[in-house]
């Protein structure tokens, strides 16, 4: 599906669930930092080695940097009751190449194409006028696809788990803001030229997060931060392709993003 096409959809899917949501209803600046609709650019870099059996020869690592997008839609309101109820969803799509070793007896660069999207649902407790702590669920996926010599990669995951975030007023308009996350991968798929397919088993996810948010002016805000996340796609189970039996490596990922952009907040 094209990219404009996935966002649309992403965007139709939360609208019923953040069109209640949307009044503005404190004027912490710690809350209405949850009031926000933002577009950043962002940069990646990534880092994945797959581990293979012994035997199959050396295990190949990719690595390099990949300009894109990051959008965020996120809101938080009193709902049914309770106090500062936190939606978001956020989507990265990246996109550069990456350079594999070791050189021999691997050669060359890969293609990249990165798309990332995560839903949170949690609530906030204020600790002070200037604190503000939310944990969340969280879930989400990641696809991405790697090319080279007119072959192309496909490797997909799904996660689910749970999280913290952390709000702190610096001044009126200045709101730093960590989070934390831990999520488990489930659902991961290897797609290789001439459609054969392999499947991952589970594996951990960590997360961690900065950012900084500062109100221009009335809506109008500029929020940039970095991102880190570490995960593994465990070794999938032996299984046969149409040649003699094989099974998808572990691959171990680690992604660091740098985003900067302007955000509206309502």
């Amino acid at each position: 599906m094209p990219l404009f096409h996935r966002m649309t959809a992403y965007a139709a899917f939360l609208a019923p669930l953040l069109l209640p949501l949307a009044a503005r209803a404190q004027s912490l600046p710690v809350v209405n930092v949850n009031n926000e609709i933002g577009l950043a650019a962002d940069v990646m870099l990534q880092d994945q080695e797959d581990h293979y059996l012994p035997g199959n020869g050396p295990s190949p690592e990719l690595s390099g940097w990949a300009p894109g997008l990051d959008a965020k839609a996120s809101v938080m309101k009193d709902l049914w009751g309770i106090s500062n109820v936190y939606a978001a969803l956020r989507f990265a799509f990246n996109d550069g190449e990456s350079s594999i070793s070791p050189s021999p007896p691997y050669a060359g660069t890969y293609n990249r194409q990165t798309e990332n999207l995560d839903v949170e649902l949690g609530k906030g407790f204020l600790i002070t006028d200037r604190l503000l702590l939310t944990p969340f669920i969280q879930g989400g996926y990641t696809n991405f696809q790697s090319s080279d010599f007119n072959a192309t990669n496909t490797t997909t995951n799904g996660f689910v788990g749970l999280g913290l975030r952390g709000d702190y007023a610096l001044t009126e308009r200045l709101v730093v803001t960590g989070r934390l996350g831990w999520a488990e991968t489930v659902g991961g798929n290897l797609n290789t030229p001439a459609n054969y397919n392999f499947g991952y088993g589970d594996g951990p996810m960590w997360q961690a997060g900065i950012g900084l948010d500062y109100l221009v002016y009335s809506h109008i805000h500029l929020y940039g931060g970095i991102d880190y996340t570490d995960y593994t796609l465990a070794r999938g189970a032996l299984q046969s392709a149409g040649f003699p039996d094989s099974r998808a490596p572990q691959a171990n990922f680690n992604d660091l993003n740098f985003h900067l952009g302007i955000a509206w907040g309502f």
